[in-house]
């Protein structure tokens, strides 16, 4: 509160206590943060809003903080994805995996045991997914790798059709 204060210094204790609030909820994805149409799709179809306002954060934090941004992207998901594949990309248990799999998770080899780490979704599409599957790909000479990419790229787009629906299209 004091930061917005001094910023701010004609603002009442609420205008600040509200601007506060509101950066708070914007420290990751804000799941309140919604247009008309996307509270009302959100309303028959799970997880729209927060679907939408990922890839929307990631993009405001481009426009805000670039370079940071990249960085971080880099320091923290693509270097440890790279170097997870680079470890295990000759083990015949992770080349046997499916590459949706494969890259929507890091693998830690162990005494014998394999500990799978979940990628964040959106972003780590980007800063994970699709290196190693530029790198897997191009060290196996397998371009049907990318076929893997390309399903967690379609799975990232929201499927607007209501949920009490879905299961009977399904069928």
């Amino acid at each position: 509160d004091q930061e917005y204060a001094k910023e701010h210094p004609d603002w009442s204790a609420e205008d600040v206590f509200i601007a506060a609030f509101n950066a708070a909820q914007d420290v990751t994805i804000n799941f309140t943060r919604s247009g008309s149409l996307g509270k009302q799709i959100n309303q028959a179809v799970f997880a729209f809003n927060p679907a939408m306002q990922g890839p929307n954060k990631f993009y405001r934090e481009l426009q805000t903080n670039p370079i940071r941004t990249v960085v971080r992207g880099i320091a923290w998901l693509s270097i440890p994805a790279i170097a997870m594949w680079w470890k295990n990309k000759d083990e015949e248990w992770y080349k046997n995996l499916d590459p949706r799999f494969k890259y929507n998770n890091l693998f830690i080899e162990h005494d014998d045991q394999v500990f799978r780490l979940p990628i964040p979704y959106d972003i780590g599409v980007i800063f994970s997914a699709l290196p190693v599957a530029i790198l897997d790909a191009d060290y196996h000479q397998n371009p049907d790798l990318y076929e893997g990419l390309l399903e967690i790229a379609r799975a990232q787009v929201p499927n607007p059709t209501p949920d009490v629906i879905g299961p009977t299209l399904d069928v």
